[in-house]
């Protein structure tokens, strides 16, 4: 899995200019403590929707969620694990090799499939 990992540093999407960055565990966003945790965590698995390519950092849905949530006195972390390109195998492995050891309260997990009928 972390060979499979983005890169850390800060990035930009060139096709739309934004700006992006990936933590130094190579999760989309801010850094955050893996084993310390001072308020609940969620943790957002997915794909493309997820990781929110084509949105500053603060427009992906994982940080409008935290941010609505401490907005409506909810205290919560919520930390983006979406990774473009990657299948549900990959996701649904990150999750039991990595993500549980992060110590969540919540986890979600958005794959958006599109079939074709041909």
């Amino acid at each position: 899995i972390q060979s499979q990992k983005m890169k850390p540093g800060n990035h930009i999407y060139k096709h739309m200019g934004i700006h992006y960055h990936v933590n130094s565990l190579g999760f989309r966003g801010k850094e955050f403590k893996p084993k310390e945790k001072v308020k609940p965590r969620i943790i957002c698995l997915g794909g493309s929707t997820t990781l929110g390519l084509e949105s500053a950092d603060d427009k992906t849905y994982p940080a409008v969620l935290e941010r609505l949530l401490n907005d409506n006195e909810l205290p919560t972390e919520v930390l983006n694990f979406g990774f473009g390109s990657k299948s549900l195998r990959f996701i649904t492995k990150l999750l039991f090799t990595e993500a549980i050891h992060y110590q969540p309260d919540i986890v979600t997990i958005y794959s958006k499939s599109i079939y074709h009928n041909q």
